[in-house]
Order: structure tokens, then C-alpha cells, then sequence
């Protein structure tokens, strides 16, 4: 994919490029500041160039609303053991506040789920916190479900390494 035309006027959905970063890095932030996890962002400009465009672990599309940057969804590949097939898993999306409403979001996401169906993945999914009833009541409008009786759970700072030298000799 490289440019989708939407039903929304004089907005389209592309993969983001490599000169796309600081833009990239720019929504990171302020999601982060939305989600009051800004302090959790240790993410630079060169660290999405090297592990997203160099290293590929991830992709972003953007959003662009006559022809300006307005929102990104980053999402990667994930695995089903019970499909035996890839999916994509939606780590983040976001729309600059000024532009929500529009149907800018869900015009990405819409993106991201062709890009699934195009490649035959079986599901699209995605996080989202408890507290976020407004987004919550969007995703169950367009048909998303929420996945019962399953927690996410987290290793990181300290706890990740400390763990990691559990086993070894």
C-alpha cells in the first residue's frame, strides 16, 4: 500500500517513510501526554528511524488531511498459535485533537484492516485503557470486541533484566 484513497474528502492513509520520524516521534509524545504516560517515553527520532525503518520491527501509516500530517496508527506483526498465521497488532493510534471527529481514526484503522485482509491475517487487535470509555464506545461501534477473561501483562525496567538472569549459569 502505498497511498489509499478514503471516502473522507482530501484524506488519505499511506506508509509512513523513513522522513516521516520526527513526525512519528511527534505523535508518540502526544499520545503519551493524552494517555498522562509522558514520562514513559523514552523513544527518540533515531531510535524510530533505526528500529522502524532500518530494523523493520514495526510499520506506521499516516493519516494526511489535505496533504498535512493529522494522525498514525504503528502496528506490527504478531503470530496466532490457534491460526498458525500472522496478524497485526495496533500498538498505537492517534488523531491531533483539533482534527478528532472527522473520521480520521477510524478511516485509518479501516486501513489497517485492509492491509490484514490483503495479507490473510485472521485478526487485528489492539489495547486500549480501562479509563478510555469514549474510544472504547468507538471500537464497539465499528464491531470490535473485547477479548474476555484475558489480562495483559508487563516486564520492563529494572524487572526485565533482573529476571532475565534468573536461569542462566
Amino acid at each position: 500500500m502505498n497511498i489509499a484513497k478514503t471516502n473522507i474528502k482530501d484524506f488519505s492513509v499511506r506508509l509512513a517513510t523513513k522522513e516521516d520520524s520526527k513526525t512519528i516521534f511527534h505523535y508518540l509524545q502526544q499520545l503519551a501526554i493524552h494517555e498522562k504516560e509522558l514520562e514513559q517515553v523514552t523513544s527518540t527520532v533515531e531510535v524510530i528511524e533505526e528500529y522502524i525503518f532500518e530494523k523493520q520491527f514495526a510499520q506506521v501509516l499516516i493519516g494526511d488531511y489535505k496533504g498535512q500530517p493529522v494522525g498514525f496508527a504503528l502496528f506490527n506483526r504478531s503470530f496466532s498459535s490457534y491460526h498458525c498465521r500472522p496478524g497485526i497488532s495496533l500498538i498505537d493510534l492517534f488523531v491531533e485533537d483539533e482534527m478528532r471527529g472527522k473520521g480520521f481514526g477510524k478511516a485509518i484503522l479501516s486501513c489497517l484492516a485492509d492491509i490484514a485482509v490483503q495479507e490473510g491475517c485472521p485478526r487485528l487487535e489492539w489495547w486500549v485503557h480501562e479509563w478510555n470509555e469514549e474510544t472504547i464506545n468507538h471500537y464497539r461501534n465499528w464491531g470490535a470486541n473485547m477479548v474476555p477473561e484475558i489480562r495483559v501483562y508487563r516486564m520492563d525496567g529494572e524487572t526485565l533484566p533482573t529476571f532475565a538472569k534468573q536461569y542462566k549459569k
